[in-house]
């Protein structure tokens, strides 16, 4: 599980997909002293993006190269939304559907019972 703060990803990030990926993986695996080399392909090692959004398995997400980059960096973006002391105190990790503007084509949601359903959860 990571904890990380969506909006600073997205600020960061510059709203650019291919960098929001990178960000992920700088948090989903930190590296405590980077390389030079490292610092070179991922420059986010070295910002402190913890907040109080949360994905519990994004390993499986982030390694997942035939799903569109759209679609994981859609899924990060609604998962964001979700309330972590819901999820601590409840165990749910589903979202309200309210809470979504629009309904969605991706594979990595589904829509039940007025729930958005993460299937990386």
């Amino acid at each position: 599980m990571i904890l990380f703060n969506w909006r600073k990803v997205k600020l960061i990030a510059d709203y650019k997909l291919g960098s929001i990926m990178l960000i992920m993986h700088a948090i989903t695996w930190p590296v405590l002293l980077p390389t030079r080399i490292q610092r070179l392909n991922n420059p986010y090692y070295e910002h402190d993006f913890s907040g109080h959004s949360y994905l519990l398995q994004p390993e499986k997400l982030l390694v997942r190269k035939d799903i569109p980059l759209k679609d994981r960096v859609e899924y990060i973006s609604l998962a964001a939304r979700r309330s972590y002391a819901e999820y601590l105190l409840s165990g749910d990790t589903t979202l309200d559907c309210r809470l979504v503007k629009r309904p969605t084509e991706n594979q990595l949601i589904t829509a039940k019972n007025n729930r958005v359903v993460f299937n990386y959860e």
